[in-house]
């Protein structure tokens, strides 16, 4: 009686396991690109939801809008600075300083007798420096930040706004 020998898998097997790796492989990475691309995307807009808060509270307090991020950052930082009794400047906590590291540009800001260290830039989730508008040539809902989305370039139509359009 002849014993069938057969050892291993046959070509046509170890190609259909093969075909289906790169099928669930495929998918895989179409599913994690969708989730990190959302992912930017909610962060940024709540990165300028909390930007237009900050530019509320700063029209509030000095009755007038910064023409610039730059202005609006210092003015915004030295509105929650004191000194100690050893003469250091210090900054309490407020939206500016709880945003992560790795969506701020830190350098120094201008202080009453020198500088320290503070955020000079904001950065959205895609890691693009945020506008401020301030005119309403610029925007019609000015006085707004803008991101220039993922493309990284602004006046396109994915552009995000701290106004929801």
């Amino acid at each position: 009686m002849p014993v069938n020998s057969r050892r291993g898998f046959t070509l046509m097997e170890m190609l259909v396991v093969v075909v289906v790796v790169i099928v669930l492989i495929s998918i895989s990475i179409a599913v994690a690109a969708q989730v990190l691309q959302t992912s930017h995307r909610k962060l940024t807009m709540l990165e300028l939801h909390d930007l237009n808060d900050a530019l509320l509270l700063l029209k509030h307090r000095n009755g007038e809008v910064p023409t610039t991020i730059v202005d609006f950052l210092q003015q915004y930082q030295r509105m929650y600075i004191f000194k100690d009794a050893g003469g250091v400047w210090h900054e309490r906590s407020n939206l500016l300083t709880e945003l992560p590291s790795s969506l701020t540009v830190s350098g120094q800001i201008p202080v009453p007798g020198g500088t320290m260290p503070g955020i000079v830039q904001v950065k959205d989730g895609y890691g693009n420096g945020i506008l401020l508008l301030t005119s309403p040539l610029q925007n019609p809902h000015a006085p707004c930040f803008v991101s220039a989305g993922p493309d990284g370039y602004f006046n396109t139509a994915d552009d995000l706004h701290s106004y929801d359009p």
